[in-house]
């Protein structure tokens, strides 16, 4: 294999945090180091010393086009490789691999970090031979040019790592507002499409999408044969969405995927378009899509959009509709691609305690689904489990003999159920963490004292009457005839789904009688929350009683219909969801009238149905397709 000599190129400021990593992960894949300072003021020079780099300093000129010029200048391999301080090299990247096809330049692939969690890939040229003339233009967001055309190209495999857009970093850097200095007089200098575009990313990230969106569509028109189009499209439909302009959105989207039917991406942005919009099946449809396509191996796209990112949807959508089981197969599919996807492991366990599985039944799956083979993945479900307020969250933490604080111990015990335990707990500790407060005002149900009672009186936010409203009803002194301000009606919700899952039935019939006569919010949670766990009788009841009060209310009777169709109850769920589109002609209503008549075989009203839906609903992508 030919070897070829590589000089790492890079400009720094203030980098004393970054700098190390990006320089161990690339001395032994590199000859040479040639760092360019700008000015820093902290450890950063020593720091390059240190590494064995070539140190030379460059008078800051708000140019970084003019600085990366500099630092080739003093570079000597026969190839050159570009980084910035806070990226880093894949440790299975193998540049002499990359380089052994000769090309003049070629583009890695860039995999950047948010602080939510997301990643995002994009191309970028950054290893290219040196002594052929190539130089870098733009004051920011600088580029190496490459329009001669005897330049041949490659694509490397060697992969780099940027941490540069988490929120710490683009704090600690001042990136956002120093960038946009330099964008402006670069925008004014010279509006291409290509500096129109990161202006209106610029603009997202500060999350004036009205900006963002007349940004990209400035750099549209400027921007049709450039390799960054699909992300343009993607990112003008997400401004679209933000400003809830949903129908030019689809329209935008539907032809951007037209153009670029294998772009993954793209059926994700129509995906979300849908979800928001609330034509749930829609977006089931185009996620379905997405697990098909897959996820891109190259070029710009998100992380997941084919894979783990499409299963979350998925698993959200089935459990708003009702489809724990469905749910639960994506919220595991997420879990095998994904381990420190917390928020799926949640919903699989919620899963398993609404389906009523014993504890043994949940160890036994939750050893399917999320082995714990080490300390970090012991540590996450302890969270999940502390988060969730499980019962299991005793078990787990004998189990790995976990050392938490005292308030963690008290919560497993509670939901355990020794509460005489957990009221010692927190008597002892004499203060409550504001995290813990629910769970002692449940405690003061299960087990009256006054002494456990007062210890969590400073931390709600209560006036005097409603302090002494709750202390009534805590103690027993009331008899359903108080009156409830909204505080109080979802602090006696939030109690009474506790005491469903700790199947406290005498308690919990003691709180819901105080809601019944609630607000028509409370009690439309109340019976949602009651439906989940298979109390489907009683949350019908108390729907039919508030429809009483309301008759006129789409949003109520929509809800029974789901209620009876998920309980094959499909003649009260038809006749529920007809006088509801009496009332309001709502789209969601439609695939499930479609649903609850396939069911009963009654296949002409099942197309009339779609057909109606077709023509009220032109952009319903299920509404063409169902058959």
């Amino acid at each position: 294999m030919k070897s070829y000599s590589i000089s790492l190129c890079m400009i720094v400021k203030n980098e004393e945090k970054y700098l190390g990593k990006c320089l161990e992960m690339a001395r032994s894949k590199v000859d040479e180091m040639i760092i360019v300072d700008t000015g820093s003021t902290d450890s950063t020079v020593e720091i390059a010393k240190n590494y064995g780099a070539n140190v030379y300093h460059f008078e800051w000129v708000h140019d970084f086009a003019a600085a990366r010029n500099y630092a080739l200048g003093h570079a000597t391999g026969d190839y050159i490789l570009v980084l910035d301080a806070d990226e880093y090299l894949d440790e299975q990247a193998d540049l002499q691999a990359d380089l052994q096809s000769g090309k003049d330049y070629y583009s890695l692939q860039i995999k950047n970090y948010a602080s939510n969690g997301a990643v995002r890939y994009h191309p970028a040229i950054r290893l290219f031979k040196n002594h052929i003339g190539l130089s870098y233009f733009g004051k920011i967001h600088e580029h190496i040019g490459i329009d001669e055309p005897s330049l041949i190209s490659g694509v490397g495999k060697s992969l780099i790592h940027h941490e540069g857009y988490k929120t710490e970093v683009m704090v600690d850097k001042n990136k956002i507002e120093r960038n946009y200095k330099l964008l402006i007089k670069e925008v004014e200098a010279n509006p291409s499409g290509y500096n129109l575009y990161n202006m209106g990313v610029h603009y997202m990230v500060e999350q004036n999408y009205k900006k963002a969106f007349e940004y990209f569509k400035k750099s549209y028109y400027l921007s049709k044969d450039k390799v960054y189009l699909t992300d343009l499209l993607y990112s003008m439909s997400e401004a679209l969405l933000h400003l809830k302009r949903f129908e030019d959105a689809l329209t935008l989207i539907r032809e951007a995927i037209e153009t670029f039917p294998s772009v993954t991406d793209l059926h994700f942005m129509q995906g979300r378009l849908y979800e928001e919009m609330g034509y749930l099946p829609d977006a089931v449809l185009v996620y379905q899509k997405c697990l098909e396509l897959g996820d891109l191996t190259i070029g710009q796209t998100i992380e997941g959009v084919g894979s783990y990112l499409a299963h979350i949807r998925l698993t959200d959508i089935e459990l708003k509709q009702g489809n724990k089981q469905n749910a639960l197969f994506h919220a595991s599919k997420v879990l095998e691609m994904r381990k420190d996807s917390l928020a799926s492991l949640a919903i699989a366990i919620s899963v398993f305690e609404m389906s009523y599985y014993t504890d043994q039944q949940i160890i036994d799956e939750l050893e399917k689904i999320f082995p714990q083979r080490n300390a970090e993945d012991a540590i996450n479900l302890l969270k999940v489990l502390y988060n969730t307020r499980h019962p299991l969250l005793a078990f787990y933490l004998e189990r790995f003999q976990a050392k938490v604080d005292r308030n963690i111990i008290a919560t497993a015990k509670l939901y355990s159920k020794h509460y005489g335990d957990a009221a010692r707990e927190w008597i002892d500790l004499a203060s409550i963490h504001e995290e813990n407060k629910i769970d002692v005002l449940l405690l003061s149900f299960l087990l009256p004292k006054k002494e456990l009672f007062d210890l969590i009186k400073p931390t709600f936010n209560l006036s005097a009457r409603e302090w002494q409203v709750l202390s009534r009803i805590v103690f027993r002194e009331s008899e359903n005839q108080e009156i409830l301000t909204s505080d109080l009606e979802n602090l006696l919700l939030n109690i009474a789904n506790h005491l469903m899952r700790l199947q406290e039935f005498d308690i919990f019939e003691y709180v819901i009688g105080f809601l019944q006569n609630g607000s028509r919010t409370v009690q439309v949670e109340l019976a949602t929350r009651l439906y989940q766990y298979n109390f489907g009788e009683i949350a019908i009841e108390l729907l039919i009683q508030n429809g009483q009060k309301g008759k006129n209310d789409a949003e109520i009777l929509e809800l029974l219909g789901d209620f009876c169709r998920n309980a094959r109850r499909d003649d009260d769920a038809e006749n529920m969801y007809r006088q509801a589109l009496k009332i309001q002609t709502k789209y969601s209503i439609f695939p499930k009238l479609y649903e609850v008549c396939e069911r009963k075989g009654d296949l002409q009203s099942k197309e009339a149905w779609r057909r109606e839906a077709a023509a009220l609903f032109p952009l319903s992508l299920w509404a063409r397709n169902s058959k």
